[in-house]
């Protein structure tokens, strides 16, 4: 039988098999963490940083798609450190990715999201 974990992720608790990473321990839960480079079933190079998410005690935002949990973590996934690093690679991806047709339109509906949650997409 596997060992579990439980952790916190953006105020709820949730228990999921240990030695999973932190986004899939998000998505059972039902909380969305965005990315372009990881596959479910894959090892995750973290390449497109665009999953990154603040870990309490560390210094650094972390790579979701290739961080393992532990029992006791703590992680938020939509701070505003967490939203302008992530604004930040869907604005220089944009600009030098030489994208496929069908890599445009994820980087869109990705940057769409980002920059509506910091408040630079309107309606209008």
């Amino acid at each position: 039988m596997s060992q579990l974990a439980t952790l916190n992720i953006d105020g709820r608790k949730v228990t999921v098999p240990d030695g999973i990473t932190i986004i899939e321990a998000a998505t059972h839960a039902g909380i969305d963490i965005p990315h372009l480079c990881y596959c479910k079933g894959l090892e995750s190079t973290g390449a497109c940083r665009l999953c990154l998410v603040e870990l309490e005690g560390a210094k650094e935002l972390v790579v979701s798609c290739r961080r393992k949990v532990k029992s006791g973590m703590v992680v938020r996934t939509r701070t505003d450190r967490v939203l302008e690093a992530r604004r930040f690679v869907v604005l220089t991806t944009s600009d030098i990715e030489p994208a496929t047709k069908t890599r445009k339109i994820q980087l869109s509906a990705v940057a769409i999201s980002q920059l509506d949650e910091v408040g630079e997409v309107t309606n209008e």
